[in-house]
């Protein structure tokens, strides 16, 4: 019995370093630090005592990777979240399923938190967030259970019908050709009679230079 504490001790240790590293790694506001430091304590205080109390760690992970998903600049957080999924996982599958689980959880809030200007790009963020949650739901159905798998369909189902619903109220893309390069204030007025808008077509199309826009780019309809 002691050494398959030990073991599932490890895993945890394992485990929570990947949840440690996606909501570490975006800086948080002094607004909320204090709040951050409890939650983080309070983790770190279930991972090392998972020996003795290894159920401890879910709820513990969730809590974080929630916090962390409404409180931090959600694009920073959500690209975090994507790292610390395709991380290496611990060889315990119970374990590795209850991570996987809180770091879902927290991607599904922040991919709703994240602004998006076109419909492709909540098109696109939706069938990305599901390629990955379709994955983390197979090993939670299979090794924490029937009522653990249906509370994470319906966090994935929320999320993906929030962006669908996003999508439809977005612009669609539109291809756009110049006889020559433009400066992007000029063909923002253009385009859409505002040249405050030249940052959108810079940084959709990576512009290396906002003066000079590649001949063939792309832009919302409107």
């Amino acid at each position: 019995m002691a050494y398959e504490n030990e073991t599932i001790a490890r895993a945890i240790e394992w485990d929570a370093a990947r949840i440690r590293a996606a909501v570490l790694e975006v800086p948080v506001g002094e607004d909320v630090d204090t709040d951050l430091n409890d939650l983080l304590e309070r983790f770190d205080g279930a991972v090392a005592e998972a020996a003795d109390t290894p159920n401890r760690f879910g709820p513990a992970a969730l809590d974080l990777c929630r916090f962390a998903a409404r409180e931090q600049e959600p694009n920073l957080q959500t690209l975090a979240f994507y790292r610390a999924l395709a991380a290496p996982a611990s060889e315990d599958p119970r374990v590795a399923s209850i991570a996987g689980s809180s770091l879902i959880f927290g991607l599904a809030i922040s991919v709703v938190r994240q602004t998006y200007s076109a419909r492709p790009d909540a098109l696109a963020a939706r069938e990305d967030f599901l390629a990955v949650a379709g994955r983390v739901q197979n090993d939670v159905g299979i090794h924490l259970g029937a009522e653990a798998f249906d509370w994470l369909f319906d966090v994935v189902a929320m999320a993906s019908t929030h962006l669908s619903d996003t999508a439809a109220n977005r612009m669609p893309l539109v291809a756009i050709e110049t006889d020559t390069s433009l400066p992007s204030p000029l063909l923002a007025h253009r385009l859409y009679g505002d040249p405050q808008r030249a940052g959108e077509l810079v940084d959709r199309n990576k512009a290396a230079t906002p003066m000079f826009l590649p001949v063939r780019l792309e832009g919302l309809a409107g």
